[in-house]
């Protein structure tokens, strides 16, 4: 058995020694697992941050912001911009983020990949190669794994060309994205003669009825991709069709718009158009119209969550 002498003022340096020792051996026992841990956690990101994942031997880039911490997992939304739009400016140009941290959502804002017509989705465009369906469904299941997000509530939103990307994830993996938000945008001739979805996928279409560059009632040609798959009333009728849903009262009701809204009548799936009347290529906000886009989209999300609960 060790001994240790107390001599005046003291033990001896032994006993000190030996004491240093079984401290450090204590704090290693102790903070090892909990560094294993921190390592296994992923950081909660900022929507400043700029972050990147690697998909068909491309870099591609993308923000989070992430709602306050719950029990529940968290919906999620993907947010797609326009032609030649940047995600670092559409994280916070749509009015969106505040209402989403309140209801509980996580937000995602990719960024297209740049072309000769400059940043863009392949929405089903001749003149992109680009694997966007690929990339944004490895994004949402990457964000769904690391942030433990729902994957039965992962939406999308699409301004834009972002909205004819929208629709091409509606039609090819709409067991990924159970709904989606599209504002003054539309189905490419090519996504909309092969647009067989698995399942059905709630839907919200917000359309200016003057809209100069992406015609309320559609192009009268493919237009390299623009045209082809109809006008605004003629894809709510297709969608209409694939949710087996029937004329209902409107969903929404607010100045300067009306509103059709139709329902499952068995499990309540929405499909609702939102034709802003007299207004262009324009996103809705209370600067340029009597009511908000962002609060259109988010109440439509909210009771498509309804009937998933």
């Amino acid at each position: 058995m060790l001994k240790f002498v107390r001599q005046i003022g003291g033990y001896s340096p032994q006993f000190w020694g030996l004491r240093v020792h079984f401290f450090k051996l204590c704090v290693v026992l102790l903070v090892t697992p909990l560094v294993g841990l921190a390592a296994d956690l992923p950081s909660r990101p900022t929507l400043h941050d700029t972050q990147t994942m690697m998909h068909d031997g491309m870099a591609r880039h993308f923000h989070v912001q992430l709602p306050p911490e719950t029990e529940a997992k968290p919906p999620l939304i993907i947010v797609l911009h326009g032609l030649g739009g940047r995600a670092a400016k559409l994280r916070y140009g749509l009015g969106i983020n505040d209402l989403a941290m309140e209801q509980g959502y996580a937000l995602a804002f990719p960024q297209g990949l740049d072309s000769s017509w400059g940043t863009h989705w392949n929405g089903g465009f001749p003149f992109s190669e680009v694997d966007d369906v690929g990339f944004l469904v490895h994004l949402a299941r990457d964000l769904q794994n690391r942030y433990d997000l729902d994957p039965e509530q992962t939406f999308v939103m699409g301004i834009s060309m972002g909205g004819y990307m929208a629709y091409r994830l509606g039609c090819e993996a709409p067991e990924v994205f159970s709904a989606q938000a599209i504002a003054i945008g539309l189905m490419s001739g090519d996504v909309r003669r092969a647009c067989i979805p698995k399942q059905p996928v709630a839907t919200l279409h917000i359309h200016g009825t003057e809209d100069p560059y992406i015609p309320y009632d559609g192009f009268t040609s493919e237009s390299s991709g623009w045209g082809g798959g109809g006008s605004v009333e003629n894809i709510m009728d297709f969608w209409r069709g694939i949710n087996g849903a029937t004329p209902t009262d409107p969903a929404v009701n607010v100045p300067d718009a009306t509103a059709h809204t139709y329902r499952n009548p068995q499990n309540g799936r929405e499909v609702t158009l939102l034709a802003m009347l007299g207004y262009g290529h324009d996103w809705p906000n209370t600067q340029n119209a009597p009511f908000s886009g962002a609060q259109v989209v988010m109440d439509f999300f909210d009771r498509v969550r309804a009937t998933m609960n």
